[in-house]
């Protein structure tokens, strides 16, 4: 059988023609001995083709090669480069972009322009050229461009000048003509003023400005364009440069005032225009929103849960107003339930009255007053209604439709049944029967019948007796205070103290709601005659102190009895000047006119050098007197004894006037204070009077622990142990450097309110309570109903102190308009310490005349006010 051999020729990548070769066959070998060696087959001759043709460059890429423009992906399309024939050295083609703005290449190399390099080792390699398309940002359609292969570059002179062929490629346009716009369906806004958005845009940048119209389509009533700018109709204009910013237009919803529902409005966008011929004319979707009506037809009462009047004339407010505009009036009464409790004071002054609302004032709301109504009677608080009546309108919608929320009000009774016993500045009588002296009695509240006090006698009828043995209150006279003078009885004999006290028992009323009241007991003093006539020295409850911050006290001296000539004590004096010295006069002369008058002997603590040395004792010694009446001549009334307290380091308070405590009234839980006057022959004790309060706890005070103050009707307090007594005390600025006369008395002042006030009005009065437990426990006082002198305003406030933490606040509650416009404030208020004023350390607003003292500006804890603190101002000074 044959067998076949195949020979197949080698290529040697080199264009040397054909070649002739020869495939040999050796001598036979076989054990067959007619083969052995013995045939020597016929040589066959072949000739191998030459297929290495001329030198030439192979491109291998499509006709027509799409890429798209380039908008950041690293795809891209690929052709390659191979060489014919190896070459006998380098072979080199630089590649370009022909437009670089439609296309680049990104391999081999990341540029517009490359070289490609065969060697005689990679030139039958194909190199792979791979192109991307470039984006223009503009709609210019599909647009070609050339990969360009220059003329080769070798030492091979087979390889010089070879021009491979260019590589034809088309950039796809990623750019569409035309307007976005975006926005939801159905944009919402309200009339009540929300707004929505949408945003315009452009897909492409063009090659000139777009501008386009917005505007509100519609009766302009219910939306407008808030932005970019502001109207029913605006232009957006798109540049070359910012035609890929989206655009915002703002709509805001408009009130039209009616209950229409809620109604739809569209927002145009006209077509653009432009000098690019491919936006001019392009007409955008236009934009839906719905306006969200607010308007719902009602009456809408704007009042508290219970509202407060009271029988002392103070008034509340409500106010109505309808939710929407009407067609035509609308009208509806309002009226008083109980007009023995309540009264209206406007818009008119009627127990009823009808309000009425205009297509013009409808949302205007109307203010209803209402005024407590006083019945004299203490039957407590009382509630009482203000009916609306139902709604009368030729506009359907509110024609008899609605039947406003009536207003509960409560009437606070301002008659507390309790009898006030009024003992003025005390009561002195004297055995030689020259003094007697009175009290007034009186009901607080009309009684429900006649009340009678019928046991009013003296405990000890051997030192005093009472000119009426009863007192009879009727319904008509219970608010006229009737009087009861105490009588001295001379004993004839010399009692063992100058003053004997005698208790005046009162009993119990009887009759009425009033049975069983304790009126309680009265202290009368009766003056010894029997004994020698002397200098008498009043103590006051807390004995004497001054301090040596400067702090002063008051000694109090009165004669026994009326001289017949004038009596004159001189060389009153300290005997320690370094403890405390005599400020006022060394000499005081007391006259046969003026003998029971109480003269007051000044004394102010004096600084030793030295801190931590104690509360010191020193003596002032009141001197003699000298008289042409002989029994008062030559009289030594004795010593008398002052604790100068040790000095303390005094640093700033803090000031607050933002705290949320309110003012709450203390009257008819509040204890009444007892005044007296700073002067009986002058003043009343409603006017210019003191009286004493005790707080059931100790209050740190500028270092100085007290539980007691004198408490003042001109608007003070002050913790110190003999009253402040001047009868200057129209308001000439407290704390001002120069102080007005005698106002160096003031030391230890909490003022809330220091003006020349009266107390003498009808429901006008003075309160202190101790509220709470111990350690937290708080001592208010409270002026109700406050008048300035010849003003007709009323205001009521308080000072609170409170345990523990040593706050002081100042509270102020209601005022009360006593009618007259030209009332002014002159009020200063403020806190002040202890020391002969130095401007440092005092507190204080003024509004009459602004800020004082002498380191204002050391200090900020001012406030300047325009006017008096009004009600819910609220002051606290904290300790450091």
């Amino acid at each position: 059988l044959p067998q076949t051999i195949t020979v197949t020729g080698v290529d040697d990548f080199s264009a040397d023609g054909n070649q002739a070769f020869m495939i040999v066959l050796g001598l036979t070998s076989s054990l067959d001995g007619a083969y052995n060696g013995t045939v020597d087959p016929i040589d066959v001759n072949f000739t191998n083709v030459d297929d290495d043709g001329p030198a030439d460059v192979f491109v291998n890429a499509g006709n027509f090669n799409m890429v798209p423009e380039f908008v950041g992906g690293t795809f891209g399309v690929q052709f390659t480069v191979v060489l014919a024939t190896q070459p006998t050295d380098d072979v080199t083609i630089d590649v370009s972009t022909g437009d670089n703005t439609e296309g680049t290449i990104i391999a081999p190399f990341i540029a517009d322009f490359g070289t490609l390099t065969f060697t005689n080792a990679n030139w039958n390699i194909p190199q792979t050229v791979e192109v991307i398309g470039v984006d223009d940002v503009v709609a210019d359609n599909n647009q070609p461009f050339w990969i360009v292969l220059d003329p080769t570059v070798s030492l091979d002179p087979d390889y010089i000048g070879i021009d491979p062929v260019d590589v034809f490629f088309l950039t796809v346009d990623n750019e569409t003509v035309g307007v976005t716009v975006t926005a939801g369906p159905a944009k919402l806004v309200s009339e009540t003023g929300t707004f929505s958005s949408f945003n315009v845009v452009l897909n492409s940048q063009p090659t000139d400005d777009v501008t386009m119209d917005v505007q509100v389509v519609d009766d302009g009533t219910e939306g407008w364009i808030l932005a970019p700018t502001a109207g029913t109709l605006i232009t957006i204009t798109f540049t070359n440069g910012n035609w890929n910013i989206p655009q915002t237009i703002i709509i805001q919803g408009k009130d039209d005032l009616i209950a229409d529902g809620n109604q739809a409005f569209v927002i145009a966008i006209d077509p653009a225009v432009s000098l690019d011929a491919v936006y001019n004319g392009i007409d955008p979707a236009d934009v839906s929103f719905i306006n969200i009506d607010n308007e719902t037809a009602g009456v809408m009462v704007n009042s508290g849960s219970s509202m407060l009047v009271s029988e002392s004339g103070t008034s509340s407010s409500f106010e109505v107003v309808l939710t929407s505009q009407p067609s035509d009036d609308v009208g509806f009464m309002v009226t008083t339930g109980d007009p023995s409790e309540g009264t209206i004071i406007a818009p008119f002054v009627s127990d009823s009255g009808l309000i009425t609302f205009t297509n013009g004032n409808w949302n205007i709301p109307q203010t209803v007053t209402v005024a407590g109504v006083d019945d004299p009677i203490a039957d407590s608080n009382q509630a009482f209604m203000i009916q609306l009546g139902i709604t009368a309108s030729a506009d359907p919608d509110y024609n008899g439709t609605f039947d406003p929320a009536d207003v509960s009000y409560t009437n606070v009774d301002d008659d507390m049944k309790g009898i006030t016993v009024d003992v003025g500045d005390g009561l002195i009588t004297s055995e030689s029967g020259v003094l007697n002296d009175t009290f007034s009695v009186v009901l607080n509240s009309e009684p429900t019948a006649d009340v009678t006090i019928s046991t009013i006698k003296s405990l000890d009828t051997g030192e005093a007796d009472v000119s009426t043995a009863s007192l009879t209150f009727t319904t008509a006279n219970w608010n006229i205070p009737q009087t009861v003078t105490v009588t001295g009885v001379d004993d004839v004999v010399i009692d063992p103290s100058e003053l004997t006290s005698v208790t005046i028992d009162l009993g119990t009323a009887a009759g009425g709601d009033y049975t069983g009241i304790d009126p309680g007991d009265v202290t009368a003093y009766n003056l010894d005659n029997e004994i020698a006539p002397q200098v008498l020295k009043l103590v006051t409850p807390w004995g004497y102190t001054t301090t040596e911050n400067g702090g002063s006290t008051e000694i109090m001296i009165l004669l026994s009895s009326a001289p017949a000539s004038n009596v004159t004590l001189s060389t009153i004096q300290s005997l320690d000047g370094t403890e405390g010295n005599v400020m006022s006069a060394s000499s005081i002369t007391f006259t046969p006119a003026n003998w029971n008058v109480i003269r007051y002997i000044r004394v102010q603590g004096a600084a030793d050098g030295g801190r931590g040395d104690g509360d010191m004792p020193y003596t002032i010694d009141l001197g003699t007197t000298t008289s042409a009446d002989p029994d008062f001549n030559g009289l030594d009334p004795g010593d008398v004894t002052v604790i100068n307290n040790d000095y303390v380091d005094i640093t700033w308070y803090a000031f607050d006037n933002t705290p949320t405590t309110t003012f709450t009234t203390i009257k008819g839980t509040g204890q009444l204070v007892t005044f007296y006057s700073v002067d009986p022959v002058s003043y009343l004790e409603t006017d210019e009077g003191f009286g004493y309060a005790y707080l059931q706890f100790q209050f740190s005070f500028l270092g100085r622990y007290y539980d007691h103050m004198t408490v003042y009707t001109n608007g003070y307090a002050a913790f110190r142990d003999a009253p402040i007594l001047m009868n200057g005390y129209s308001n000439g600025m407290l704390f001002d450097s120069t102080v007005p006369s005698g106002a160096e008395f003031f030391t230890n002042i909490l003022a809330p309110w220091w003006d020349d006030i009266t107390i003498a009005d009808a429901g006008s009065d003075i309160y202190v309570e101790t509220t709470g437990t111990a350690p937290n426990r708080v001592f208010t006082i409270e002026w109700t109903d406050a008048r300035i002198i010849a003003e007709k305003d009323y205001y009521s406030f308080q000072i609170k102190l409170y345990e523990g933490t040593n706050i002081i606040e100042f509270v102020y509650g209601p005022i009360v308009d006593g009618g007259n416009p030209a009332d002014t404030m002159t009020a200063s208020m403020g806190i002040r310490e202890d020391s002969v004023f130095d401007g440092t350390r005092n507190y204080y607003i003024d509004a009459s005349q602004g800020l004082y003292g002498q380191n204002g500006d050391a200090y900020d804890a001012f406030l300047d006010v325009p006017d008096f603190p009004g009600s819910g101002s609220i002051y606290r000074f904290s300790p450091p």
